[in-house]
């Protein structure tokens, strides 16, 4: 074969592989390499992390114990503060001197008290010091702005209130600009070492210190190693937090900047909201700053003490960068000792080619034969392929020059029949319809150079028909011309009936969909139409009660009331289709029910002519559905069978019981795996051919001849069966009868045993008041003549809030709520709920022309829940109504 390589060549190549191959990094010196280097990586990380982590903790404790230690100092101040102004009051007669002076404030107390006063300042560091009286009014000493006199006269309440010295809040000097701190101490009618509260108060004594004399220097003892450390005192006042000393970078703010407390993330505002401990972020220059919040003991004060983030860490940046420097050499390092490894890897290497050249030279003797083995693997590897191998001449007979062995099972010919066209050609196997599609598709392949894929048929030896798939390539020479075809042709007929069936399983899903479109539209119209009926019928029965057999009207409205019967059978023939119908679904005996129900009028039904078999299975599994849906179906489909024999026939009527598996269930759509209950009827009349059996459920279509049906029949009982989630399989062929078979799901519960009924006498109304609601003013107004001429008392409402007015504002009792299911602004449930809040006994009945979700899931109706179906006779409501109320029966069988 073309392109083999030779045993030489094969060596060489083979050398200079391996050599390439082996020049590379040795993958065990990659590998140990990369281990060293995660160990080394994760070892060091670990470690880093440690380390940082421990300098974080040795930084915060020592910023801490710094901002515990000032503000244990701030409040050590405060208390010596405090002793030392309750100390200037035990000063010998100083005490006398100031008592004196409230008591008689006269020009010589005056005098000698400034005396007094006049050595305290330069001993205890008093500015200024102030005589107040009881009610707070400077009496010596200059006169303050209004702003320190209300500060002042505040805490000398406080003073009074406590019998102590007491801090006035921090003002400012309105001469100098400059923060002040005032201490108030109380002055009693004794003298101050018996000072209590039983004593009469006569003033206080103001002592005044400057803020930066006394305070703020204990804020700026920070080590000398913290250069960016700074202490803020803070104290809230209402909706701000004040700063009581000076920012380092903005001199002259104490007292006088402030930030909202709105502002919770920054670190003033969350140190006055009460939090504690240390919290890092930026300050108010935008630094990052790792700060401690405390509160002053004893003080309505706050402490920051901050310091910027890279001073607090700058230890422990220098200390990771060394860290860091020495993870860095060690990996190089590692990196070295792999180099090396490698340098030695290689210098082994070398050896051993030296000492293997010899033995590659005595196996390039052994390629020859592998070539010969190779060679005769293909060739079974080709004969195994499946299909067939081919390389041919570009004609129009497709002249063969090589065919593999799989000729023989795809085409039933020998390969030597094929090859040189020496029995038939391979064109003249190709099905005639095909032949020009495979000279366009190969024409267009060698024009462009490009591979040829395609699918046609062929006719094969015994004269079957086969799809096959068939790619190849042409193949030019050294000048560009073409000089063969060369490819593969494989059997596909399988697929292409796979393919086939898939479409036949969508168009059945299509129209399966269609069914459920044209359903819906069914539902819409049949709602619309039962309105009018109603009003039709309705009125047909009142107008026939006002008429007797001889007027000339009574005829006309009889024919007008049954020709509305048989509209509003229609309209239920709609509804069973769309599944819109209301049904009260019982466990039933199938046939149990059959047998003692519809069997004996479809005996009637029949005829003489048709022989009517029923055979029933000897044991069966209980199915749930609405009993009068049974009949339903067993009508429609007997009339129909009926219908297809011409003359004498035969119909059938089965039970039995059925399991579907998955596999089943994949090729037929619509079914479900499980047990089902059938329900089959057979005719042996003319059947149906397929586009009749295609269009049988679809409404309104029919075979019969015009007025002989309304197309509604098969249509009700699709509906009736998918609304039942159970499926239908219909066999028909013209001329051979008709089977249906229904398939219904099992219930797990014993059917139930069917009570015997009373036929009663439906009686009219004693006065019961009754509530109608319904938006269309027509079936208002029927409902309740109808309901008046049963003898009620009708009360009506076109909207659910006229309604809730009418109970309102009834004096009355109203025993019964009458009300359609949809309305706009609020449905019939939502209503229901709102009038029996109002009146607790009332009753109520729904009415619709077709089911709603408010009172029915899927078409079942809820337990308790009492629905009319539109449109209604005078008879459906009065044996509704009387039903509801609750009248019994008594022993002559009328109601009381």
């Amino acid at each position: 074969m073309t392109g083999q390589k030779k045993p030489a060549t094969a060596v060489k190549e083979y050398s200079k592989m391996t050599e390439t191959r082996t020049d590379a990094f040795p993958v065990w010196i990659v590998v140990i390499l990369a281990m060293g280097l995660l160990v080394l990586g994760a070892g060091g990380t670990w470690y880093y992390n440690n380390q940082a982590k421990a300098a974080r903790q040795e930084a915060i404790a020592h910023l801490t114990e710094i901002g515990q230690g000032q503000a244990e100092a701030v409040a050590a101040w405060r208390t010596t503060q405090l002793e030392q102004a309750a100390g200037v009051m035990q000063i010998p007669f100083l005490a006398q001197q100031v008592i004196r002076f409230l008591t008689d404030p006269g020009d010589s107390s005056a005098l000698h008290l400034r005396t007094r006063f006049a050595s305290l300042p330069s001993r205890f560091q008093y500015t200024d010091i102030l005589v107040l009286d009881q009610e707070g009014r400077v009496r010596l000493g200059r006169t303050w702005n209004a702003e320190t006199a209300t500060i002042l006269a505040s805490a000398l309440k406080q003073a009074f209130h406590r019998g102590r010295p007491v801090f006035a809040r921090m003002h400012m000097d309105d001469r100098q600009e400059t923060p002040c701190i005032s201490i108030v101490v109380p002055v009693f009618g004794q003298s101050p070492d018996a000072v209590l509260p039983d004593f009469q108060p006569l003033g206080g004594i103001v002592l005044i210190q400057e803020a930066e004399q006394v305070l703020y220097p204990l804020l700026r003892s920070w080590p000398p190693s913290a250069e960016t450390g700074e202490t803020l005192l803070v104290r809230r006042d209402k909706d701000a937090v004040v700063f009581l000393n000076n920012l380092a970078v903005y001199p002259g703010t104490a007292l006088k900047l402030d930030v909202s407390m709105t502002k919770k993330d920054t670190l003033v505002v969350m140190a006055a909201l009460g939090r504690q401990g240390i919290v890092q972020g930026k300050d108010y220059r935008g630094v990052d700053v790792v700060a401690v919040l405390l509160p002053v003991p004893d003080a309505p004060w706050y402490m920051v003490a901050k310091q910027d983030a890279d001073r607090v860490f700058a230890q422990w940046q220098a200390r990771s960068g060394f860290l860091l420097t020495l993870f860095a050499a060690l990996a190089a390092g590692l990196m070295v000792i792999g180099l090396l490894a490698w340098q030695e890897h290689k210098t082994a290497r070398y050896k051993r080619l030296y000492r293997t050249e010899a033995r590659l030279r005595r196996e390039a003797k052994q390629a020859g034969a592998a070539l010969q083995e190779s060679e005769r693997s293909k060739s079974v590897l080709m004969a195994n392929l499946p299909g067939m191998v081919y390389r041919c001449c570009y004609d129009r007979s497709w002249t063969m020059q090589f065919l593999s062995e799989g000729c023989a099972a795809l085409t039933g010919y020998r390969t030597e029949d094929l090859v040189n066209n020496s029995k038939i050609s391979f064109n003249d196997l190709i099905v005639p319809e095909d032949r020009e599609k495979v000279y366009d598709i190969w024409d267009r392949a060698v024009a462009k150079n490009t591979p040829a894929k395609l699918e046609y048929r062929i006719i094969t030896a015994d004269k079957q028909q086969k799809w096959v798939y068939e790619q190849g390539v042409p193949v030019y020479d050294k000048t560009g011309d073409i000089q063969a075809l060369e490819g593969i042709i494989m059997d596909i007929s399988d697929r292409k009936q796979a393919e086939a069936e898939r479409e036949k399983l969508d168009a059945q899903f299509q129209q399966a969909q269609k069914m459920e479109s044209v359903g819906r539209l069914a539902g819409g119209v049949a709602h619309d139409y039962n309105n009018m009926l109603n009003v039709i019928l309705g009125y047909a029965e009142l107008a026939l009660g006002k008429t007797g057999p001889g007027d000339p009207l009574h005829a006309d409205l009889e024919k007008i009331h049954a020709a509305a019967i048989r509209s509003a059978d229609i309209t239920r023939q709609l509804l069973a289709f769309a599944r819109k119908q209301i049904i009260d679904p019982k466990v039933l005996d199938l046939n149990r029910t059959i047998d003692g129900g519809m069997l004996p009028i479809l005996h009637r039904l029949m005829g003489e002519n048709i022989d009517l078999s029923w055979q029933p299975a000897d044991t069966l599994l209980p199915v749930k559905m609405d009993p009068v849906q049974i009949d339903q179906i067993l009508a429609n489909l007997c009339v129909n069978a009926r219908d297809a024999i011409a003359d004498v026939g035969k119909i059938t009527i089965e039970t039995g019981t059925k399991t579907f598996d998955q596999a089943y269930c994949d090729d037929h759509p619509g079914f479900i795996p499980g047990d089902f209950v059938m329900l089959a009827v057979s005719d042996n009349g003319c059947g149906m051919d397929k586009e009749t059996r295609e269009n049988m459920f679809e409404p309104f279509f029919t075979t019969k001849k015009a007025g002989k049906g309304t197309g509604l029949g098969l249509a009700t009982v699709y509906g009736i069966v998918r609304q039942n989630n159970g499926f239908i399989n219909v066999y028909s062929e013209p001329e051979k009868g008709t089977t249906i078979r229904i398939y219904l799901a099992r219930h797990t519960e014993q059917p139930e045993q069917a009570q015997p009924g009373k036929q009663v006498q439906i009686p009219s109304g004693h006065g019961e008041t009754i509530l109608v609601v319904e938006d269309e003013t027509v079936i208002l107004e029927l409902a309740c003549a109808m309901l008046e001429q049963l003898g009620y008392t009708a009360l009506a409402a076109a909207s659910p809030e006229e309604a809730l007015h009418l109970a309102k504002t009834h004096t009355g009792q109203i025993h019964l709520l009458i009300t359609d299911v949809v309305m706009p602004g609020m449905n019939g449930r939502d209503l229901a709920a709102q009038m029996t809040k109002l009146c607790p006994d009332l009753k109520v009945v729904f009415m619709s022309g077709y089911t709603a979700n408010v009172i029915a899931h899927h078409g079942v109706l809820d337990p308790g829940v009492h629905f009319i179906q539109k449109p209604f006779s005078m008879d459906d409501i009065a044996a509704k109504v009387r039903e509801v109320l609750g009248e019994i029966q008594n022993s002559n069988g009328k109601y009381t």
